[in-house]
């Protein structure tokens, strides 16, 4: 059999085992990935369509969906829980949340029920848990089309009385990343918060309301200046604020306020 011979019955047979596993209504959960086959894991379903959207259920993976803005290499990452993280060369960071109902608290990313979604550059959770009663606690998130930063939008219904949002931002764990922090080419855990972080911030969000915001801008949480206690005191005032100052009213402890409207501005429904 000459080279042309054997090369063209190679191909028939590949063809006609792709088309036997076409066949197969169970293939995809058959198949490996080339990584997997390495380490012996089966492939799993892991998302399915709905619409226009892409779901999961109580997700396991971290970091793996990036939501791009501008023309810039800033992205926000997000994970199958509200868990994220920023990527900026140098400079990326890792955003968490925690719930606290009365004496009771629970990091976001780990209650009981979340259904993630993404589509067309947005990432929304629904989240429910035993704390939250009756309650529960959606999340849509997107990346700024002219600016490098995100915002996060909190829509509660039913959540009991007093409910608070601990918003932290930190340094990532890992000191250098590969490829641009590109998904599987650094520890699944780079994105992750130190164990000690050095430069953590923490503020809090009343969930009170029906809904609230958070604004990520230069990789950090939009406050208003005009509450910031290092501002206040490099900038001591000796008049009535300029019309122009931003007002921090009683949207959060330390952020600023969101303008009427934003949802029209922004693709969140």
């Amino acid at each position: 059999m000459n080279k042309s011979c054997l090369i063209g019955f190679l191909m028939c047979s590949a063809f006609s085992l792709v088309v036997q596993a076409a066949t197969d209504g169970a293939h995809i959960t058959k198949t490996i990935s080339q990584i997997e086959r390495k380490k012996g894991i089966k492939r799993t379903i892991q998302y399915r369509p709905d619409g226009n959207d892409f779901v999961c259920v109580n997700g396991k993976n971290r970091y793996t969906r990036a939501l791009y803005g501008g023309i810039t290499d800033f992205r926000i990452e997000t994970s199958d829980r509200p868990v994220f993280a920023t990527y900026k060369p140098k400079d990326s960071k890792h955003i968490c949340f925690r719930l606290q109902c009365g004496n009771q608290s629970i990091a976001l990313d780990s209650l009981k029920f979340c259904e993630a979604r993404y589509r067309a550059g947005r990432r929304t959770y629904r989240l429910t848990d035993p704390l939250l009663g009756k309650g529960e606690l959606n999340i849509s998130v997107l990346a700024f089309p002219d600016a490098e930063g995100g915002i996060w939008r909190f829509t509660m219904k039913d959540m009991p009385e007093g409910a608070l949002l601990h918003c932290y931002i930190s340094e990532i764990r890992a000191k250098n990343l590969s490829r641009n922090g590109d998904m599987g080419a650094d520890r699944a855990d780079s994105f992750d918060a130190p164990q000690l972080p050095k430069e953590q911030k923490h503020y809090k969000l009343s969930l009170d309301g029906t809904t609230a915001y958070i604004v990520v801008e230069d990789q950090e949480f939009a406050e208003s200046k005009a509450s910031s206690d290092s501002y206040a005191a490099s900038h001591p005032r000796t008049s009535a604020p300029e019309a122009s100052m931003p007002n921090p009213g009683t949207a959060a402890e330390g952020f600023m306020n969101i303008p009427d409207g934003i949802d029209e501005e922004l693709p969140f429904n």
